[in-house]
């Protein structure tokens, strides 16, 4: 059986450049190791190199650099100097002669593997959220040098970066009057974990959370099926959201996600069920094929492929009110998919996206939690096929008094679903398809059919094609079928074109039937997530036979 972590490993070891002498311990096999001393750097704590920081899913235990050689920066940017002012975790002065205003929001951002502080959303995030209304203070932490190659040791000095900034964070609370509500954490990929470990080294020294801790993709290798203390999870704030988009992990052709499927926030977001983003087509074959060297590919797999959706997901946008997206509550995609977790009103399984809260019930959330996200493409750029331009967004409201929420209060590990548009602005509507098949008796005798139906909603907004799902119900006579497609706002419906289709699909082979020509229907019903408004198209004829084109009218009875 094989590890998945060891098989990273190789990788990266491909791209490892001039890498200096570790102290390491392995277990292979399951080998018995002798217990390490943990490795100790004063006021940011010790750190261990046995279980759990070793095991089947971290076959080798790197200790973490010395804090003299991260290199690390902490740059802190405000309206009044938005350029890096140099923040010194162990002198005050840095501090004290800043522009920082402790009774604002505070962001802390900071980036991932083979990446640096300077990388454009990084820089465009620091941007936007300088010139918002809620004029808070940004850090932006870059720990590029402790970030490279290989993979083991960047994965070790995320725990030595996220004490410093945790650390740091005590600092502005204990001795500069911060409020710890007003604070929110934001990292991608390793930089996720290296935000949880500040949150939970902040609690540990400070005996208090931060408001917020949004994780963007966050690394799976070395961090999947670990204890919590190892991965980004809800003890590390007082709301901790996750956002998914890299679980296409056979679509570049490796046999695991280099991001972690699994939900360890209290609300995991999956945008297209968390993979099928745009900009990671193709195998990783076929794109060495078109590129100069291995390792070139190899990082651009790593570093774009695996990275790239997140990181536009979280771009920020001032303007909430004209894209935001709604999400539902559900156990799978696949359930999603096919409408078993649906509706938002006197619910509290829809989440709306922009907001980060449940639709309905908004008062689960702690106060001071501030960090949205939206989407919605930068101004004046399209879309092509390796880029969508998100922004990330921001809530106006602004909450000064400190809290003390427990996570026990908060629900953990919902993961929520969405469909995105694919066209801008992206964001878009869920809409939920129920076909009711006709109980005539044509429709006894034709024994039922795949409901292949390709609907296509003309609008006084927008036009809307929703697609057959993958997999289709067999409907029945007097059976229903649903499934879930997404698109633009409609506005009024003007007219439906609806075709079905007749391949019944490698099942339908085993299906003794008739024939499967015609699909007989009373009605098909759209409903809209967001207003809840549904659409009745009633088919007088009732049969539609496979290959033609059907005109259907909103609530025109037969």
């Amino acid at each position: 059986m094989f590890n998945r972590s060891v098989i990273l490993q190789t990788m990266l070891s491909l791209v490892q450049m001039d890498i200096k002498p570790q102290l390491e311990y392995r277990n292979t096999h399951n080998a018995p190791v002798t217990p390490a001393a943990p490795v100790c750097y004063g006021a940011y704590g010790c750190f261990s190199l046995d279980a759990p920081w070793l095991g089947d899913e971290r076959p080798v235990a790197v200790a973490p650099w010395p804090p003299y050689e991260l290199e690390l920066e902490l740059c802190l940017h405000t309206q009044q100097q938005p350029d890096c002012h140099v923040l010194d975790v162990e002198n005050f002065s840095t501090i004290r002669n800043s522009t920082l205003n402790t009774s604002s929001h505070l962001y802390v951002i900071t980036h991932g593997f083979i990446e640096s502080r300077n990388i454009s959303w990084m820089s465009d995030m620091t941007e936007v959220l300088l010139d918002s209304q809620q004029k808070p203070c940004v850090i932006s932490v870059g720990w590029s040098k402790a970030a490279n190659p290989p993979y083991t040791q960047a994965v070790a000095n995320t725990r030595i970066t996220g004490h410093i900034v945790g650390y740091l964070l005590h600092i502005l609370v204990e001795y500069f009057d911060h409020k710890p509500s007003l604070i929110n954490l934001v990292g991608h990929s390793l930089g996720s974990h290296l935000m949880g470990y500040a949150g939970s080294y902040f609690k540990e020294i400070q005996g208090q959370k931060v408001s917020r801790i949004t994780g963007l993709d966050p690394a799976g290798p070395y961090f999947t099926n670990t204890p919590p203390e190892v991965h980004l999870d809800p003890t590390d704030a007082a709301y901790v959201e996750v956002i998914h988009t890299d679980e296409t992990s056979l679509a570049i052709g490796l046999p695991f996600s280099l991001g972690l499927p699994a939900p360890i926030g209290h609300v995991d977001y999956y945008p297209n069920g968390g993979g099928s983003q745009m900009g990671c087509e193709g195998s990783m074959a076929s794109k060495v094929d078109s590129e100069i060297t291995f390792r070139n590919e190899i990082i651009k797999v790593i570093n774009l492929c695996q990275k790239t959706e997140s990181r536009e997901y979280r771009r920020i946008k001032l303007n909430v009110n004209k894209c935001e997206h709604k999400g539902v509550a559900c156990a799978s995609w696949e359930d999603y998919l096919h409408g078993r977790c649906w509706g938002c009103h006197n619910s509290d399984t829809c989440y709306t996206f922009v907001q980060s809260k449940p639709f309905q019930k908004e008062a689960i959330l702690p106060e001071g939690t501030q960090l949205l996200t939206t989407l919605k493409p930068a101004a004046g750029q399209g879309t092509t096929d390796n880029q969508i331009n998100i922004e990330k967004a921001l809530n106006a409201t602004a909450v000064q008094n400190d809290t003390h929420i427990s996570t026990q209060q908060l629900p953990v590990h919902v993961k929520v679903f969405f469909g995105t548009n694919s066209l801008p602005p992206f964001c878009g509507e869920q809409y939920l398809v129920t076909a009711v098949s006709s109980s005539s008796v044509a429709s006894m005798e034709s024994g039922g059919a795949w409901a292949r139906l390709n609907i296509m909603l003309f609008g006084t907004l927008s036009n809307v094609h929703i697609n057959p799902p993958d997999k289709p119900d067999w409907l029945s006579a007097g059976g229903v079928a649903q499934w879930v497609g997404f698109g633009r706002p409609l506005g009024e419906l003007r007219h439906a074109r609806v075709t079905y289709h007749e391949e019944p699909g490698f099942l339908g082979l085993f299906i003794p039937r008739l024939t499967y020509d015609s699909l007989f229907l009373e009605k098909i019903s759209i409903e809209e997530l967001t207003t809840g408004r549904r659409i009745d198209l009633f088919v007088c004829s009732e049969e539609i036979k496979a290959g033609n084109l059907q005109v259907l009218y909103h609530n025109r009875t037969c």
